[in-house]
């Protein structure tokens, strides 16, 4: 299973993308690539 065999991805903000205020080091360069590669992006939050 690789990301292109995907359509989408959901991504909880704190702890994948964020800890805390802070960006998780990576997490912009990966949102950035599944953008790239037209992928759905959906953020959640508790």
């Amino acid at each position: 299973m690789t990301i292109g065999d995907k359509e989408g991805f959901i991504i909880d903000r704190n702890g994948a993308a964020f800890r805390g205020e802070h960006l998780i080091e990576g997490a912009v360069q990966t949102i950035f690539r599944l953008h790239s590669l037209n992928k759905r992006i959906v953020f959640l939050s508790n």
